[in-house]
């Protein structure tokens, strides 16, 4: 009545529900989105507290300064813009020290008779000694022809030129020898206080980087012999 072989009710091998490596569900290197190097908003440099357009300036050719209290470089300008403050044209050696030949002793060249100078009020008196207008903490003034008639007491003069600087080493004093010449074109423009112990030497609030001043043709802008502004300094000092 029954077969002599039934069949087998189940499969020997039954399927596998599950996948043997199942999918990953997130990316193995997910981007990154904030950049690496994300910009700067501010700018590397340090603004001045005095600055000038140009590097070089030939003889005669206006010269326009601009300051600003905001960015001082010491402490006598941060207490900020006094009416009595100044913008000369030096040569680059003043505010720099030196040492003396003949006793070694370490100077420094003050901050005495400038080339050129503008009171920052920018309203011209009458007399030298007077500065119509208000403090001014920032602006632009221009050295031009004709400079203010205050320039005329002292020895002020305009147009900047280009002089002699005369000296000797000790080497050279020891030899007997003449005196070298050469020609000093590195000027600068200072921001001044009328203050100190004994002016002049004025105070120095700040000073612009260095620009050069070229001799012309014309009979007031030759190679002076010497500049009021800056002491006969031997070579290589």
């Amino acid at each position: 009545a029954e077969p002599t072989n039934p069949p087998t009710a189940e499969p020997t091998n039954p399927p596998t529900a599950e996948p043997t490596n199942p999918p990953t569900a997130e990316p193995t290197n997910p981007p990154t989105n904030p950049p690496t190097n994300p910009p700067s908003d501010s700018p590397t440099e340090t603004p001045l507290c005095i600055s000038t357009p140009k590097a070089s300036y030939a003889c005669g050719e206006d010269i326009t300064v601009t300051w600003d209290f905001d960015f001082p470089e010491n402490a006598e300008a941060e207490k900020g813009a006094m009416v009595d403050d100044w913008i000369g044209i030096y040569p680059c050696i003043t505010g720099t020290e030196y040492v003396v030949g003949a006793t070694n002793a370490v100077e420094t060249v003050g901050y005495k008779h400038s080339e050129s100078y503008l009171w920052t009020c920018a309203e011209f008196g009458d007399n030298f000694m007077s500065c119509n207008g208000d403090a001014k903490s920032q602006g632009s003034l221009t050295f031009q022809d004709p400079m203010p008639a205050y320039n005329e007491f002292g020895p002020h003069e305009w147009p900047v030129t280009p002089y002699h600087t005369i000296g000797r080493t000790d080497e050279q004093k020891e030899n007997n020898e003449p005196n070298t010449s050469a020609i000093n074109s590195c000027f600068k423009a200072v921001l001044l206080r009328f203050d100190g112990p004994s002016v002049p030497p004025y105070v120095k609030l700040c000073e612009s980087p260095e620009f050069t001043i070229t001799a012309g043709t014309s009979a007031d802008c030759q190679v002076r012999d010497f500049s009021p502004s800056a002491p006969l300094l031997p070579l290589g000092s």
